[in-house]
C-alpha cells in the first residue's frame, strides 16, 4: 500500500512540475560580478537568442559605461571576434540599422558595443518591444526575447558603480 501512495504522489508532483515548466519563456537576465583587482561589484544584463543552441546562438547585453551610462553589447556567435558587425533589429514597426564596433567596456574588456544615439536608440527598442524582437545580418536571423528588458536595464542603471 505504502509503494503506491508513494509512486502517486511521486506521479503527481511530477506531473505538476512539468506543467509550470512548460509554460515559462527565458527574457532578460541580471548578473552581478566582482572585479577581480579593486573588487568593484557591478551589472551585467543579457538575453540569448531563441530556438539555438548554445555554441550557435547570438546574444545581446548590456553594460555600465566608464560614465554610468548604459552600454549595448552584441556577441554575434561561437567563434567570431570581427571589429564592426552590423544588426538590423525590428520590435512592431520600429526597424533600425546597428553598427557595433569593437572597443573597451569597463571591467568587461574588449567588446562590440554601441555609443551614443545608437545605444539610447537600442535601448529604447527593447523597453518599448512588447514582443521579441527580430534580428538579421548578412549571414543569420533570429529574435532576442524582450521579456524584462526595461526592468533589467532599469537594475543595471541603478547599480552601475559610481
Amino acid at each position: 500500500m505504502f509503494k503506491r501512495i508513494a509512486f502517486a504522489s511521486v506521479a503527481a508532483l511530477a506531473l505538476t512540475t512539468t506543467g509550470y515548466a512548460q509554460g515559462s519563456e527565458e527574457g532578460w537576465e541580471v548578473s552581478f560580478k566582482r572585479d577581480a583587482f579593486d573588487k568593484t561589484i557591478f551589472p551585467e544584463g543579457s538575453v540569448v537568442e531563441t530556438g539555438r543552441s548554445a555554441i550557435s546562438s547570438a546574444s545581446v547585453g548590456v553594460a555600465c559605461g566608464g560614465d554610468g551610462s548604459l552600454v549595448p553589447t552584441l556577441w554575434p556567435g561561437a567563434y567570431l571576434s570581427p571589429r564592426t558587425y552590423q544588426v538590423e533589429l525590428k520590435a512592431g514597426s520600429t526597424q533600425r540599422k546597428f553598427t557595433f564596433t569593437a572597443g573597451d567596456i569597463p571591467r568587461l574588456g574588449n567588446q562590440l558595443r554601441l555609443q551614443g544615439e545608437d545605444a539610447t536608440a537600442f535601448i529604447d527598442l527593447f523597453s518599448k518591444a512588447d514582443e521579441s524582437v527580430a534580428y538579421r545580418t548578412e549571414s543569420k536571423q533570429g529574435r532576442f526575447p524582450s521579456i524584462a528588458a526595461r526592468q533589467v536595464f532599469d537594475i543595471i542603471r541603478a547599480s552601475c558603480p559610481k
